[in-house]
């Protein structure tokens, strides 16, 4: 074993040590302190009601791992802290840190149990699916939509350069959270736009210039769409989920109607890709596909896949379906 597969292994090992210093300088307060300014050790202390000492050992270890600045008594975020903030990255990271702290790192921990059983470890660790904590926890519910927002974020302006939406026609976002994606394809083309999701996200949504409706997708979606997107929905669910939401969207499509998927397509040499795929099984017993096996669920649901739309690296694939028949 070289030197260097020596020091990377012992990089991995010791990877919770950074997990943990980035959730606790969220959970802490410490990085909203500091966005909102300069800010010293003896402040900081009392504002956030930390122990002196600790803190300042704190510090030491986020300077070191390029969160803080020190300059003489004084600390601010450097331009990667500063992605932690609520507004950094679009405040999609930050969201994520959130989750991580109160959901994914304690499903995470089950990781070995679920390698014997096949099943999700987040109701073993939480007693219910993530859905449901995220029902009865409306702070992480909201971390949730915010990561998914900042998602949408990013996709949308290249979606609209590379994909082109019929005129006049309805979209459906199907479980679009807080509908960023469905307004800005409203905007683009003046179209009709409606946004559907489960009640608790609907009922934080402001309508503006789309319509709402509330709902499962896994009962039924709303009718009367030309398009139907599912963004990042489909590798939330086990394959007979994924079926179940396709035929109901092929059943509410109008005639000539499509579903459009956007998703990450899985491909051997893709390790981050693999690891989001274990986190799929782990929180929500869901899974990244490829090409071949969003065919089959689409071809179950009497769907067919009839192009693919590449938005570039780190964004997901649009994946255009129609009915078969």
């Amino acid at each position: 074993m070289s030197s260097e597969d020596l020091g990377r292994v012992i990089q991995m090992v010791n990877g919770y040590r950074h997990t943990t210093l980035l959730m606790a300088a969220t959970q802490s307060g410490l990085i909203d302190r500091l966005d909102a300014g300069p800010s010293d050790a003896e402040t900081l202390s009392a504002e956030l009601q930390l122990d002196r000492d600790a803190l300042e050992r704190f510090l030491r270890a986020l300077k070191g791992a390029g969160l803080v600045n020190q300059a003489g008594l004084s600390y601010t975020l450097t331009p990667a802290g500063a992605f932690l903030t609520q507004s950094g990255f679009g405040g999609g990271l930050r969201a994520w840190a959130d989750l991580v702290g109160g959901e994914y790192y304690q499903a995470w921990g089950g990781l070995t149990e679920s390698l014997r059983t096949g099943r999700a470890a987040f109701p073993e660790a939480f007693g219910m699916t993530a859905w449901e904590h995220r029902r009865m926890n409306p702070e992480m519910n909201a971390a949730f939509q915010r990561m998914a927002t900042g998602e949408q974020r990013r996709t949308l302006s290249k979606l609209l350069r590379m994909y082109e939406f019929p005129e006049g026609c309805c979209v459906v976002d199907v479980g679009g959270g807080e509908g960023s994606l469905v307004r800005g394809i409203r905007k683009r083309y003046q179209i009709r736009g409606v946004l559907f999701d489960l009640p608790q996200v609907i009922g934080e949504v402001e309508s503006g210039e789309i319509e709402l409706e509330a709902g499962s997708f896994l009962e039924k979606v709303p009718s009367g769409g030309d398009v139907h997107l599912l963004k990042h929905v489909l590798h939330n669910w086990t394959d007979d989920e994924c079926i179940t939401i396709l035929r109901n969207c092929e059943e509410a499509l109008n005639q000539d109607g499509r579903v459009l998927i956007l998703e990450h397509l899985l491909c051997e040499d893709d390790p981050e890709l693999a690891m989001m795929d274990l986190h799929m099984m782990l929180v929500l017993g869901g899974r990244e596909r490829t090409q071949e096996q969003y065919e089959k669920l689409l071809s179950c649901a009497g769907l067919k896949l009839v192009g693919i739309t590449e938005l570039g690296k780190g964004l997901p694939a649009v994946l255009d379906a129609r009915r078969a028949s």
